[in-house]
């Protein structure tokens, strides 16, 4: 591996491509690793799986964003961007846009979801009719 994450994050990519979320877990430790480093944040094992999760999570925060400073084919303002905390992996808060305008609510189940975009792959988020207590937990 090399000493750079942004190699890192190809199998989450890959992921996105295919259709699913997958975040990195120590195979040593169980630790979720995210953002992936090549060391574990909690215990320093370079071993780890990429495990498929649910997609379901609750909004952490949000904000909305009016203009674009950097232009991306196929992204125009405004847009919400929150970050959802993962129900099955703990700890775990990936960056997800939406183009519902309605402000989240903070706690509030959602439920990610990869999509294409001319600039690659990305997660966007939408609201679930879930109890956020029953949401699924992994071991």
């Amino acid at each position: 591996m090399s000493g750079g994450t942004a190699g890192m994050l190809e199998p989450y990519v890959a992921g996105l491509r295919e259709g699913r979320i997958i975040i990195p877990r120590c195979t040593a430790c169980a630790h979720w690793d995210w953002y992936p480093h090549r060391l574990c944040a909690h215990c320093t094992s370079e071993s780890r799986d990429w495990i498929t999760v649910s997609g379901l999570g609750v909004v952490h925060t949000w904000t909305q964003v009016e203009r674009i400073v950097v232009p991306v084919l196929g992204l125009s303002a405004p847009y919400i961007v929150a970050l959802i905390e993962l129900a099955d992996a703990p700890g775990v808060r990936i960056p997800a846009r939406s183009r519902d305008l309605s402000r989240p609510e903070i706690g509030s189940a959602v439920r990610l979801r990869p999509i294409p975009t001319p600039a690659g792959p990305t997660t966007e988020y939408c609201s679930v009719n879930v109890d956020v207590d029953e949401l699924p937990r992994l071991p």
